[in-house]
């Protein structure tokens, strides 16, 4: 995946192909397989280094810790330090690469919406910045057009320490 600040995209290395695996309460399964540890919510509640393909919507991150391009994304729980938050994703209909300007408009114009729906209207006044994450060349070659939007602390500094949902 690749990532960018604000509206450039970061890249997620992988395939398109997704192995479906059975959900297992060993955290030490999910470790190997590049799954975070999540409760019965779905909430993460332990800081790994994951696969990007496992990220989810409303997924806490350290976004300063992630390069430019990557395969693995460091996450946290919601309730901790953290620099960043999915909040949203949609699957891009541009015709180019994965870097380029047309993604980099098609991301402003459809993940404010999501931001606005997640966070709630008045998010600018959080201290954060939009950005997203976006499959890199190899994934975007095989299919894989899905483009992860992401809330990031305007400093990226690790100071937010709840989810922003409904904090806008």
């Amino acid at each position: 995946m690749n990532r960018q600040f604000p509206w450039k995209p970061l890249l997620v290395g992988g395939s398109a192909l997704t192995l479906a695996v059975v959900l297992t309460s060993c955290s030490a399964i999910n470790n190997a397989l590049g799954r975070p540890n999540r409760d019965s919510n779905g909430e993460i509640t332990a800081a790994a280094s994951v696969a990007a393909t496992s990220v989810k919507v409303g997924d806490c991150l350290m976004w300063a810790e992630m390069s430019d391009s990557f395969t693995d994304v460091p996450v946290r729980p919601c309730t901790g330090p953290h620099d960043a938050q999915v909040i949203g994703e949609f699957e891009s209909t541009s015709a180019s690469s994965p870097i380029g300007t047309e993604l980099e408009n098609e991301a402003a114009a459809k993940c404010v919406p999501l931001i606005e729906s997640f966070v709630g209207a008045s998010w600018q006044s959080l201290g954060v910045d939009p950005s997203y994450t976006s499959p890199d060349s190899v994934s975007w070659a095989h299919g894989d057009r899905t483009v992860q939007c992401v809330l990031v602390t305007s400093d990226e500094q690790p100071t937010l320490t709840e989810s922003l949902k409904g904090k806008g």
